[in-house]
């Protein structure tokens, strides 16, 4: 496995108006579900439709119909694992292990010296 088949980015088709977001694995639902909307899912609608009432599970179908809206969703966990693949950015990740844990009051070198994350290490509270 490589950083490049870390998939980061997801796109998932959507209605239009905001109302309805599809399921990734069932490209059989044409239209919106919500009542009030029912707006189209594919460009190619009637396609799509007459391939549906002819029985066609749209599943299996290639090409794949484009959405009329996508949304694209990115994965944190994704973009982490995606970066420690990368030798030099892992190197940066052991940062907080590594450094320096002497304190000097009033020397403020990045977070870890300042007062909030000092206080919740001698009074052993968890930040987050």
């Amino acid at each position: 496995m490589s950083k490049y088949d870390i998939q980061v980015v997801s796109h998932f088709d959507v209605c239009p108006n905001g109302c309805f977001l599809y399921p990734k694995d069932d490209a059989n639902i044409l239209f919106c579900t919500y009542e009030s909307c029912q707006l189209r899912r594919y460009r190619k609608h009637d396609q799509a439709l007459a391939l549906r009432q002819a029985g066609v599970d749209l599943n299996d179908s290639f090409p794949s119909f484009v959405a009329v809206q996508q949304m694209a969703v990115v994965s944190v966990c994704a973009a982490l694992a995606q970066m420690m693949f990368d030798e030099d950015k892992r190197e940066l990740f052991k940062y907080r292990a590594e450094q320096d844990c002497t304190h000097e009051d009033g020397v403020y070198r990045d977070i870890f010296g300042g007062k909030v994350y000092q206080d919740s290490l001698s009074n052993q509270q968890q930040l987050f």
